[in-house]
């Protein structure tokens, strides 16, 4: 097609030219394979010579498998190319627009997150790592403190011997020595070659420290040379370190990993008080926005002291980027950034985590997840996960915690709109944990219907939260719901009412109290009022001021109901306000709208 050669042949793009061969390719192959179908069916059909032959059926059918197998369905990307292709040469051409169906957009499945323990599990890993970190830098810290310059010992007595009896803890001490001398915070052995004078072809001193049989590293053998990576590593954090840290941090705090690689040295943490920190970052796609969490002080494996800790391990790192700004590819994240360590390219001394996009984390993550299932004392295995997850684990956990709260789940995420949080539950958090809380209500409920034919949603809400009823506790929700009354109190002695409350009770021990409408606005002293109370009392006051419009104000102060709603509104004053409203608000809507008949006769044996 010359439209090809005019238009895309100037394109730099190598990524593009390959695409429009290969979706061309594409494109006679499937013609190639549609063309014998119909051949053998024997049906009639136009050939595909020319430009204006082709179709919409035949650049739809492309995108579908044949019938048999004869041609295999083009994915999405190579579709698109040639769909491109072929409508520009069209428009190019002037031959009449062909419609073309729109490509079928496979949609992903939503991934379950991970359960609670499984990421407890993972976090108890990422906390053991973190502690075996701290424990490496204390070892080599003490090892350096007692071992000899072998450099100042050389330059002492000119040489060495190369039988000179050395220690792992001499290594660290020259290692440490080294980078005082030539300035640079990771020296190699060509380093210590230049400052010993010897050539760099030759290999490194005999007299240079071994491994002894106690704290081999792993990979190392006792008599092997004290490697510098490893010396290296005794000093600063690792490319592994950070990423395990970071996703540690990230467990602990249910921040973005875009949000906790954003955070600044200069400005990152507060005091909250004696035994806690605020802690703070910027996040990356709110404008100003900062996202926070609290940490303890006294944590070793906490938020606070893990990253306090990589700042200042990492200092000597940040200090000579300053000088050396090519040694980073970003510099300024670099030096504003804890997440920076040693990095296991050769080609770069020092890693960084990127805000905008890290792979590393995840890499690292999947590596722990594979140890941690590998090891012995694993309880569970733990199925693979992203950095990401551990967000969406904490939301699910505290959307719990809080009865189902999404303003408090909000809080916890750092969302701007209580609409966000509610997306964000529904189609990740909380999904899998609906659906499954979905069917064990279904479950209880036909359980239910089938035992004693009716529902207790009650019983069904103690099942889905976990408390075990016995019959000796259903027998106490049923005399406690015996014993509520209508306007919501609690009667402690049913049978026995005072006089003036129910004059006409018969006293047998058998017959209940059926004033249980006025039980709180006759100030009777059998009634118990709780929290729960309010939205009957609310309904009460209701349909007295509903039935003093219907009486009139008259009639209606003649009674004893005029009485009742002045106690009734004395006792609404317990609560706020805005509940009291709100209550208020629902029961006169039930009444105008029908769906509560106010309670008009009652308190008649």
């Amino acid at each position: 097609m010359p439209v090809i050669r005019t238009k895309y042949s100037k394109d730099p793009s190598a990524h593009f030219s390959t695409c429009v061969t290969s979706g061309l390719r594409s494109l006679y192959r499937f013609l190639d394979a549609y063309e014998n179908s119909l051949d053998r069916k024997q049906v009639a059909y136009q050939p595909v010579e020319r430009l204006h032959h082709l179709t919409g059926s035949h650049l739809d059918l492309m995108c579908k498998p044949g019938p048999h197998g004869e041609w295999v369905a083009a994915k999405n990307g190579v579709s698109k190319h040639v769909r491109t292709l072929i409508l520009d040469a069209i428009h190019t051409n002037e031959l009449p627009a062909i419609h073309i169906p729109a490509l079928f957009k496979l949609r992903a499945k939503p991934k379950d997150p991970p359960t609670l323990d499984e990421f407890t599990a993972i976090v108890r890993h990422l906390r053991s790592h973190v502690l075996k970190m701290l424990a490496r830098w204390q070892r080599t810290d003490g090892l350096a403190a007692v071992g000899r310059d072998l450099l100042i010992m050389q330059a002492t007595k000119h040489k060495l011997p190369a039988k000179l009896s050395t220690t792992e803890a001499d290594a660290h001490a020259t290692y440490r020595a080294l980078i005082r001398r030539t300035g640079h915070p990771v020296p190699n052995a060509i380093m210590l070659k230049d400052v010993l004078g010897i050539a760099a072809a030759n290999s490194i001193p005999k007299w240079w420290p071994r491994y002894g049989e106690d704290n081999l590293p792993p990979g190392r053998q006792q008599g092997s040379i004290v490697n510098f990576a490893d010396m290296a590593a005794g000093l600063y954090p690792t490319t592994e370190d950070v990423a395990l840290c970071a996703l540690l941090c990230l467990g602990r705090s249910a921040w973005n990993p875009a949000t906790l690689f954003s955070m600044d040295i200069a400005s990152w943490y507060s005091q909250y008080d004696e035994q806690a920190i605020w802690m703070f970052a910027p996040k990356g796609r709110a404008d100003g926005a900062y996202q926070y969490t609290v940490g303890r002080v006294g944590e070793r494996t906490g938020m606070f002291n893990v990253v306090r800790a990589l700042i200042e391990r990492s200092a000597p790192l940040r200090s000579w980027l300053i000088d050396n700004r090519n040694g980073h590819p970003r510099p300024d994240i670099a030096l504003r950034s804890p997440w920076l360590g040693l990095n296991d390219r050769a080609t770069e001394y020092v890693y960084v985590a990127n805000p905008k996009g890290d792979c590393s984390p995840n890499r690292h993550l999947k590596k722990a997840i594979e140890r941690h299932n590998q090891s012995l004392n694993a309880k569970i295995q733990v199925r693979p996960m992203s950095c990401g997850d551990f967000r969406d684990v904490a939301a699910a956990w505290v959307y719990r915690q809080s009865r189902y709260s999404t303003w408090v789940t909000r809080l916890l995420l750092g969302h701007k709109h209580l609409s966000t949080t509610r997306i964000y539950l529904a189609t990740r958090a909380a999904r899998e944990e609906s659906h499954r809380q979905l069917k064990s209500v279904m479950d209880d409920v036909f359980e239910q219907f089938t035992l004693v034919h009716r529902w207790d949603p009650v019983l069904t809400r103690a099942k889905i939260e976990g408390v075990s009823l016995d019959d000796d506790a259903n027998d106490r929700l049923d005399e406690y719901r015996r014993q509520r009354t209508y306007d919501g109190s609690i009667c402690s002695d049913p049978f026995n009412p005072p006089r003036d409350v129910d004059p006409d009770h018969p006293r047998d021990g058998k017959a209940r109290c059926i004033q249980g409408h006025r039980c709180v606005a006759s100030c009777c002293p059998n009634a118990n009022v709780f929290e729960e109370s309010l939205p009957f009392l609310a309904r009460r006051v209701v349909e007295l001021e509903w039935l003093e419009r219907q009486l009139g104000t008259v009639r209606f102060s003649t009674s004893t109901d005029q009485h009742d709603l002045l106690e009734l509104r004395k006792t609404l004053t317990q609560w706020p306000k805005e509940q009291v409203a709100e209550q208020l608000r629902h029961w006169r809507g039930r009444i105008e709208d029908g769906s509560h008949r106010p309670l008009r006769l009652a308190g008649r044996h």
